[in-house]
This record gives structure tokens, sequence and C-alpha cells, in this order.
């Protein structure tokens, strides 16, 4: 679009202009009233005058059609007599009158000019800072125009894109172009998922739309092309396959781990409860009824252990009520049982601002202490344990620290441990995870998670 531009002279020149017509009109009204006693013919003159300043200065230029109507009527009392006034009058509100609609009528276009300069400025903003691919082509399909963005999205500048740029050039398949532009005018309207290619070779998803542009005598004109890039979209995509995939690879190490724990917790004892029972009935039928009570004690006191661990595996599989107790109350519960039973000095802070947080969120702190601290027992051998859950702005921000053996981290797989399970729910909600371990140095787990 053309940028609207005032014609006409300069203000000065304007000036000199009207001071030479003004002058002109003086001498024509002594001409031809005093030589010639006659007015009909040279009043005529004075519209030039007077249109010129209602168009250059609006409702100032007013004053120019008052001061020649004034002019008429002057000339008429002073230089002349034999013409009667009444035509003079008239002629005079006839110049005022033009002068007034003269005036109006540049008023509106002075205003519909300043609209439509206000509209250019929108509508160029709205094609330079609109984040998609937005040009215009001939029917041929070499672009006319080329927006701002299309540079950052494409390579091309503007010049290059103007110069020799065509779409079959830009789609990844350029032998589908023509097949294109044929659906386009078939249709009306073209969007599909198209691959396009940038300047470097590099490939950019795009949802292409393609409109066909016709003149009024219904010949074709051109195309306008929009490409929205989709690559954030489809990296986001793939980003929650791999989260899906190990979601589903999480759960089922979580089962193959239950099935480990009750098969390595019940699974010996039951193993010792059928032993004492093969024995006692060893004893009855050989009538050894005194040698039967030993037996008997430890298949109370074993049931008693494997009671007590099949409580653990549940308790571990279905924690504490955190949406009724809260989660601080869940968190320092379990860290107590574990001092109980795992002999392990537990240090922990907690910052009751987390007790705000989504019930999601709060889940996620409990299950990763709960895994985290599991694995502290089962492989570090470590005596004292650190926790502390803060808030720092927008995030929750947990870390937990062993004493223990440690682990070389060159040497061990990065998930390993039930660790992919945990990173995975952490990810998966926008949070971080980090480790850090060195052999005899302990282990170091960090946490962040957003404080939704």
């Amino acid at each position: 679009m053309k940028k609207l531009k005032s014609s006409g002279p300069g203000p000065k020149y304007r000036i000199a202009i009207m001071s030479i017509l003004l002058a002109v009109s003086c001498f024509l009204i002594y001409y031809f009233h005093s030589v010639h006693g006659i007015g009909a013919v040279f009043s005529h003159f004075f519209y030039i005058p007077i249109i010129l300043s209602s168009l250059w200065w609006k409702r100032k230029g007013l004053m120019v059609a008052l001061f020649l109507a004034a002019l008429l009527i002057f000339g008429h009392v002073f230089l002349r007599e034999d013409v009667t006034i009444v035509n003079d009058f008239f002629r005079s509100i006839l110049l005022i009158v033009i002068a007034c609609v003269v005036a109006f009528l540049s008023e509106q276009i002075a205003k519909t000019e300043k609209k439509l300069k206000k509209s250019e400025g929108m509508y160029k903003n709205t094609i330079k800072f609109l984040p998609l691919h937005l040009g215009v082509t001939n029917p041929e399909g070499k672009y006319i125009i080329w927006n701002d963005y299309s540079e950052d999205m494409l390579g091309y500048s503007s010049d290059e894109a103007i110069k020799d740029l065509t779409l079959d050039k830009l789609v990844k398949e350029p032998e589908k172009t023509a097949d294109i532009f044929s659906r386009t005018l078939k249709q009306g309207i073209y969007d599909e998922y198209v691959d396009l290619i940038h300047k470097n070779g590099r490939i950019i998803p795009t949802q292409l739309k393609i409109v066909p542009l016709y003149q009024s005598n219904n010949i074709l004109s051109g195309f306008i092309i929009e490409a929205e890039d989709l690559t954030l979209i489809e990296n986001s995509r793939k980003r929650i396959k791999k989260l899906s995939k190990e979601l589903l690879e999480s759960q089922e190490d979580e089962r193959r781990k239950i099935s480990a724990e009750i098969h390595d917790e019940a699974g010996v004892t039951i193993t010792s409860l059928q032993l004492n029972c093969h024995m006692i009935k060893e004893l009855i039928s050989l009538k050894r009824y005194d040698e039967i009570e030993p037996f008997i004690d430890s298949i109370i006191d074993t049931s008693k252990n494997l009671s007590s661990e099949l409580r653990k595996v549940c308790y571990n599989l279905a924690p504490a009520n955190i949406k009724q107790d809260g989660i601080i109350y869940a968190i320092s519960d379990y860290l107590e049982k574990i001092k109980t039973y795992a002999k392990l000095e537990i240090d922990s802070k907690i910052s009751r601002e987390i007790e705000n947080s989504d019930i999601v969120i709060k889940t996620t702190l409990y299950r990763t202490i709960q895994e985290a601290v599991t694995n502290v027992i089962r492989h570090s051998n470590a005596k004292n344990l650190t926790l502390s859950i803060t808030k720092r702005k927008n995030d929750i921000n947990l870390k937990i620290t062993d004493n223990g053996i440690g682990f070389d981290m060159s040497t061990t797989k990065k998930d390993k441990y039930g660790l992919k399970g945990i990173r995975s729910r952490v990810e998966n909600l926008g949070g971080s995870f980090k480790i850090g371990s060195k052999p005899t140095s302990g282990t170091t787990i960090e946490v962040q998670l957003p404080y939704i």
C-alpha cells in the first residue's frame, strides 16, 4: 500500500499564491468598476482564491471569502452607483456559501485521509509482526509481497523473495506445487499440512493456507499465502510421545518392583512357614509332642514378621491421605516410620507454604521422597539423611542428601535404581530432576516442581 501524501505547494508558497490572487482581485474590482463600470464578468475570478483557501486552510480559509465578499460590497458602494446593490449582495452570500461547502468537504477529506493513514499503519504493523509467513504472489506463483516475519521463519529477505522466489522453491516436494494451486482454484481455499524448506535446508512443518485473488471482472490476479510454523507444536508432540512411553515403562518398572518386593519379603518367610509346618507334621507322626512347641513359636514369630512386611508394602503402595491429612503430615509420618524400622537418622525441614500447592504436585513430592528414601535404604548403606523442601517464587525445591557409599555416575545409568519413574513424573509436570553422586561421598537428589 502506498503512503498517502498531501498534494499541493507548501505553506509559504500557498501564502504567496493567495496574496497574488487577492491583489489581482482588488485590481479587477477597481479596473472594471471605475474604468468600465461593470462587474458581472470579473466576479467569477473570485471563486479561484475562495476554493483554494478552503482546500488549503479548511475553516480558516473562510476569511478569504469574507474579505472578497466585503470587497465586492465596498466596490459597489464607493466605485459603482448604477447597478442594483441586491446583485452584489447575492454574489457575496454565494461566495461565502461556496467557501463553507468547500471547507466542509475539505475537512471530511482530511479526516478520511487520517483514518486511512491509521488503518494503513495498523495493516502494516499487523503484517510486520504477525507470527506467520504471509505473502502475495502473481498468478504464476511468484512472490510480490513478503512480510518481515517470513525472513525469520524461512531465511529469505523481502528483496530476495520478491526478486525470484516462487512457492515451488519453498515446498519440500516442489512437484506438488501445481496440484496445490489447482486445488486452491477448485476448492476456493487450500488448508493442509505441508513441509517447507528454510534457506539453510532445514525442514519446517507448517499449516499452509492459500486463497485465490480475483479482479472485479473475475480474472485471477494472484494468491494470498499464509503458513504457520508448527515446529514448536511438533516438538511438543514428540515430547508428549516420549513422556508417554517413559510413563508406560515406569509403570512396568513399578510392577516389577512390587513383584520383586513381595517375592523378597514374603517368599522366604512363607518358605520358612512351610518348613516349620512340615517339621510339626513329622513330629506328630513320631509322637514327639514335647518338641513341637519351639516350631509353633517360630511360626507365630514368622507370621508376625510377614504381617509387618506386608503392611510396609501396602503402606508404600497406598500412602496417607494427602488431601485429608495434608502433605506435611504425610511426609513427616512416613519419615518417622522409616526411622523406626530402617535405623536411619533423618533431618528434615519442610516449608509450610507447600501445603497450598496442587494435589498433583503434592502427590508427586510424596512419591519422589518415597522412592528416593527407599533407594537410600536399599543401596547406599547410609546412616544419615537430610531432606529439605522450600518454596521460591513460583517453584517448589526438594533436596535429599545421604552420607552413603554413593556411585560412579560415569559408569552407572542415570535412570538406575528406580530414578526413571521419578524423572518421568517430575518432567511430565514441567519440573526438573538432577542427581549427583561420587563413590564414598554419598548422593544428592534435587527436584524442582512448579508451584501451582
